[in-house]
């Protein structure tokens, strides 16, 4: 049986798309896993095993694995990942659009990409 920092270091090297995860916590320059502490206390590092299996896809949902975590534990993640989105994925989402607008400002999607800038300011 792996070990749980084994299992994460797994996942990380051959499903890249569970970084995603892993990005609501951090991870140094050399690659190594850090769980710092959330507001909340220790980070259940089995929690983000779980939730790396799912952004990997090497398996599916299964709710009785993430009832078997605490409300506390969820609400960590959901707090990172609005931390997350809001500090990382929204600016590099508004700098590719105004890439796109730049170069593009006519196309008939410009007008739903300036909505979405303007609504994510807003909001």
């Amino acid at each position: 049986m792996q070990s749980t920092l084994s299992s994460i270091q797994s996942l990380y090297h051959f499903e890249p798309l569970s970084e995603l995860a892993l990005m609501r916590y951090s991870i140094n320059a050399e690659g190594r896993i850090e769980f710092l502490d959330g507001k909340r206390g220790e980070t259940d590092v089995e929690f983000v095993v779980d939730l790396m299996g799912l952004y990997s896809g090497s398996t599916a949902f299964d709710q009785t694995k993430f009832q078997a975590h605490s409300l506390a534990t969820v609400m960590e993640y959901l707090e990172r990942t609005h931390t997350f989105y809001e500090n990382v994925l929204l600016p590099k989402m508004e700098i590719a659009i105004y890439g796109i607008l730049k170069l593009f400002p006519d196309h008939v999607i410009a007008d739903v990409l300036n909505a979405f800038l303007v609504h994510t300011k807003t909001t």
